[in-house]
């Protein structure tokens, strides 16, 4: 008896009650089939399901690896998928040999292909009539996996400083699910307060795995673009990295370079060429990773809900006051091109601060009343000996600005109220932010100064 369909839905649809498929796939090999983990268990009842790999060794298939599947969802209740929707019927399980160089494959549907009963069409069955489908095909692109982790030179970008590593990698940025050294990129995420502008760092680091002597990157010329409609390039510089500690007289021009000239085509970025010395030994680690390279860069924009998203990658050819620079790192004497030139980059983004805005207080004035007298080290006495009400912005109680609240802090006050002492430090008089700011100390904590 044939299933009852349900009514037609407000669009004058109804769904499918049951289907067959026949999948072939090319360059591929076809492991397994099931509609577990699909939408066909919610909707069957009863009907029939045959699903299986096909034998490539049967007659009729010719050879053809792939997969057939015939469902009936119910042959008794009126059971069909949504109408008007896109619904999942079978998980095919697949291996691919990747061929030198890369390739492609294909899952294709062929009408025809045996599994244990007669050539399977492709077709689904709608109020109790055939329908034929549209075919399609999914390529799937075969990519070698191009691995850096064993050469003796790569490159990266961070988000700290990293000097004195003995590890490949050690902190380069890199993105969810890559591993260090198959990353073509990561983020440098700078966590900014809503309205306000903000200000990052991306590190440029030479990565070595060299265990030979003589070993060791002893210079390297970079060309770098820096890529943001809503950022600024700032300051490029070696200062504070690992190259002050390993130069000895050689050569170093490191400079912004100028968009407007031809060369470069409109392209923002930096160039930097570093000889560690001309005359004695002077070589990163054989085994590490230095940062060789400072790039300071802020957003044009007051940050909101809204990533500010920009990059840097490293880009041949860019022209600062010589000569277009080539990327090349030299080693022992010659020129060694870092494995990952071509992939290594990061996003440079903005991110609003999850947490509450920090607030702005007058140190000194842990009673917030706008006032800096003699209250203010009672209300800390208070607080510290005599269970009186906590202060909700610690850091206003921290009057002598060690980070710490104790009475040290009262009697700071009452050498500044009463005995010529020195003045709390910054934010005083006025309201402000402190240069080190408090998690504890956020917008909620303080109301006598205003809040972003």
């Amino acid at each position: 008896m044939a299933p009852v369909a349900d009514p037609p839905d407000a669009d004058g649809l109804v769904g499918a009650q049951g289907w067959s498929i026949s999948v072939q796939a090319e360059n591929l090999e076809a492991i397994a089939i099931t509609t577990a983990g699909t939408v066909v268990p919610d909707y069957y009842a009863g009907g029939f399901n045959k699903t299986q790999v096909i034998d490539p060794l049967k007659p009729g298939n010719d050879g053809k690896k792939g997969f057939v599947s015939a469902v009936v969802l119910s042959f008794t209740l009126p059971k069909e998928l949504p109408a008007n929707a896109t619904n999942s019927i079978a998980k095919l399980d697949v291996t691919a040999t990747i061929p030198a160089g890369g390739g492609t494959a294909r899952l294709v549907y062929v009408d025809g292909l045996l599994g244990a009963g007669q050539p399977v069409k492709n077709n689904i069955t709608e109020a109790g009539n055939t329908a034929i489908p549209v075919l399609g095909e999914k390529v799937i692109a075969l990519s070698e996996l191009v691995t850096c982790c064993d050469d003796p030179v790569n490159v990266g970008f961070s988000a700290e400083v990293v000097k004195g590593s003995a590890t490949p990698f050690d902190r380069i940025a890199t993105a969810a699910g890559d591993t260090l050294c198959t990353a073509a990129g990561g983020d440098i995420v700078t966590e900014v307060n809503p309205g306000t502008n903000g200000a990052g760092h991306a590190f440029v680091n030479v990565i070595s795995n060299d265990t030979e002597p003589p070993g060791g990157v002893q210079g390297w010329s970079f060309s770098i673009a820096f890529d943001g409609a809503d950022l600024s390039l700032d300051t490029v510089t070696t200062l504070g990295t690992s190259v002050p500690d390993y130069y000895a007289g050689g050569f170093n021009k490191t400079q912004i370079v100028d968009p407007a000239d031809p060369v470069n085509a409109g392209q923002r970025g930096c160039v930097s060429a570093i000889v560690l010395s001309f005359t004695t030994e002077a070589n990163l680690p054989l085994v590490g990773t230095e940062s060789v390279l400072d790039i300071e860069y802020e957003s044009l924009v007051a940050q909101t809900d809204a990533d500010n998203v920009g990059s840097v990658k490293f880009k041949t050819g860019l022209k600062g006051a010589g000569q277009p620079v080539q990327n090349a790192t030299t080693v022992a004497g010659g020129t060694v091109g870092a494995c990952n030139f071509t992939t290594a980059q990061a996003n440079l983004i903005f991110r609003k601060n999850p947490k509450k805005p920090f607030a702005q207080f007058i140190r000194g004035n842990p009673n917030d009343d706008a006032k800096v007298n003699i209250a203010d080290p009672i209300w800390i006495i208070n607080e510290l000996f005599r269970s009186g009400p906590p202060t909700l912005c610690p850091d206003a109680a921290d009057a002598n600005g060690d980070t710490q609240v104790d009475a040290s802090d009262a009697v700071y006050l009452i050498a500044y109220l009463f005995l010529s002492g020195a003045p709390p430090i910054e934010p005083f008089p006025l309201c402000g932010l402190p240069a080190v700011q408090s998690e504890a100390c956020v917008v909620g904590t303080v109301t006598s100064c205003p809040q972003p």
